[in-house]
């Protein structure tokens, strides 16, 4: 009867510590993002850039992944952009104020889109690394917000159209994500950090280059592509211009 007990209280205790080490983060080890298929979503994003060119930039952002197009409106230091992807085709329509709309090929290096030359909220927040659970700390400048911080650490790796000597990026989520499935949720990221490293001449150690802070503001599922049809049209176009030429 004792031994039965004894191990009983055995198999509760490690239950209980299982549970404990998932809600402390510890036992999530290596994770990597969740991709939102089949969904319509509206998110907004604030980047700040400290280095050789420093900037700051505020982004709407709106992902029909169903249609596979994607508007992009960008205020960076007071100037204004507003571009359409069409991710099916490959081109992009960049809109202008008054009305003259330049349509170009689609460019994989720019901010948030893959090699298939597709924007993706993972790809935006490098979402699709693996990390490790660092632990939990304060976003200072948020109000002391607790989060959990995980991070990764790469080298010779090619970034938005760049070959870095080594990259490391930081994710921060709600202390109140403690289960497997909202952490690496674009629902619940709130930051990433993403510190860019430059080999030293010597060959000993790396220089840091350039940090880029991006924050997710607000993120929005919409229930019906119809709903955000009118961020796909072009009836702020009064005319369309292509820079290509046909060779006779």
């Amino acid at each position: 009867m004792l031994c039965k007990l004894s191990i009983t209280l055995v198999v509760i205790s490690t239950a209980l510590l299982n549970l404990y080490s998932m809600v402390d983060g510890a036992s999530l080890g290596k994770k990597h993002g969740n991709h939102f298929l089949g969904s319509n979503i509206h998110y907004t994003v604030s980047e700040e850039i400290q280095g050789s060119n420093n900037a700051q930039s505020f982004y709407e952002i709106t992902e029909s992944e169903e249609n596979r197009l994607t508007r992009v409106k960008v205020s960076s230091n007071g100037v204004q952009k507003d571009k359409i992807y069409d991710n099916g085709l490959g081109v992009f329509y960049n809109v202008g104020q008054d009305g003259q709309c330049r349509v170009a090929m689609a460019d994989p290096d720019i901010l948030g889109r893959d090699p298939e030359v597709y924007f993706h909220f993972n790809n935006l927040f490098l979402l699709d690394y693996d990390y490790d659970y660092i632990g939990k700390t304060k976003l200072e400048d948020r109000s002391g917000l607790p989060v959990m911080e995980w991070k990764t650490a790469k080298r010779n790796v090619d970034f938005e159209g760049r070959r870095v000597d080594k990259l490391v990026v930081h994710q921060y989520y709600p202390e109140t994500a403690r289960s497997e499935d909202a952490i690496f949720n674009p629902t619940s990221i709130l930051r990433t950090v993403i510190s860019i490293y430059e080999a030293n001449s010597s060959g000993q150690g790396y220089t840091l280059a350039e940090t880029i802070k991006r924050d997710k503001m607000s993120y929005e599922i919409v229930e019906n592509a119809y709903d955000s049809h009118d961020y796909f049209t072009l009836k702020d176009c009064k005319n369309i211009i292509s820079d290509k030429k046909i060779n006779h």
